[in-house]
């Protein structure tokens, strides 16, 4: 019985080496096509997913100025709002306009009071800015800041006091792929 086995073993039964490269250099084919598409799948996922969350930070604002919620014990003045910039492109601001000074904008110094106060800032995944070219438009004309204000209990909708329309134009820096969230002046928010 042991001889037959050993017979079996010697007459070639099994795999040549050539087969065995051959299956190797496949898996490997495999395996990195699947590294690769999972690596732009977390990439475009990112982009969304930071999208979303700006959407959902401007909702926030909104729905803040709607309940007329009171920022260290009063509704603000100024309203609720975000405001973003262009020279600071991984970053946003959620903020109280305490100031109200009638200027519709962010306000580090006010000179009728306390300055605006920021309530969270929101930081946009690695990779993922504000796109340095037309980034934000206001109207369709390219801004380097844009304060988007909600005005408490209608709420009314200010785009740097005066603007009709708010685009963000989000972008992943190593796929160029992008994301955008318009906002125009009814506060109806869109992401595309």
């Amino acid at each position: 019985m042991i001889k037959n086995r050993l017979k079996s073993i010697r007459s070639g039964a099994g795999f040549t080496f050539i087969e065995m490269s051959v299956s190797v250099t496949i898996i490997g084919l495999l395996a990195t096509l699947f590294v690769t598409n999972y690596r732009s799948a977390e990439r475009q996922q990112r982009l969304y997913t930071a999208a979303d969350q700006l959407v959902s930070d401007i909702r926030l604002m909104q729905s803040y100025a709607l309940g007329a919620k009171k920022h260290e014990g009063q509704v603000p003045l100024g309203g609720w709002g975000v405001h973003l910039d262009a020279t600071d492109p991984a970053n946003y601001s959620l903020y109280a306009d305490t100031c109200a000074s009638g200027i519709g904008t962010y306000e580090v110094a006010c000179a009728t009071g306390t300055p605006d106060a920021i309530i969270k800032t929101g930081k946009l995944p690695r990779d993922v800015r504000i796109n340095p070219v037309n980034g934000l438009m206001v109207d369709s004309v390219s801004v380097n800041d844009v304060s988007l204000l909600f005005f408490p209990p209608d709420p009314k909708t200010s785009i740097n006091l005066t603007g009709q329309s708010l685009n963000v134009v989000l972008m992943d820096s190593m796929t160029g792929r992008t994301k955008e969230v318009d906002v125009n002046y009814f506060g109806l928010i869109d992401l595309r």
